[in-house]
């Protein structure tokens, strides 16, 4: 439980990059995940799924007035909190 807390809170982090700093780029060239995805052949193993077909900007959409990113950060908060109990209530 308390790995799945480290991950809710990685997971945030990465919604929140994704809102506050991606999504105002115009480009995605070059980022960590880039770098990750093509050190591991991703890209050329399995192109249909790995291959970026629009920038970070084109990505930027909403459900119901709310940015997909900041839906992702909500439920990684949620699922970091159901863990975080767990954790906790394992404690005593």
């Amino acid at each position: 439980a308390g790995l799945a807390v480290l991950a809710a809170l990685s997971g945030m982090a990465a919604g929140l990059w994704q809102h506050l700093v991606a999504a105002k780029s115009p480009s995605c060239n070059l980022t960590l995940a880039d770098r990750i995805l093509d050190g591991l052949g991703l890209f050329d193993l399995l192109p249909s799924v790995f291959m970026p077909t629009a920038s970070c900007a084109d990505a930027a959409v909403d459900l119901l007035g709310v940015p997909y990113a900041l839906w992702s950060v909500a439920l990684f908060a949620l699922l970091g909190l159901a863990c975080l109990s767990v954790a906790l209530g394992r404690r005593r």
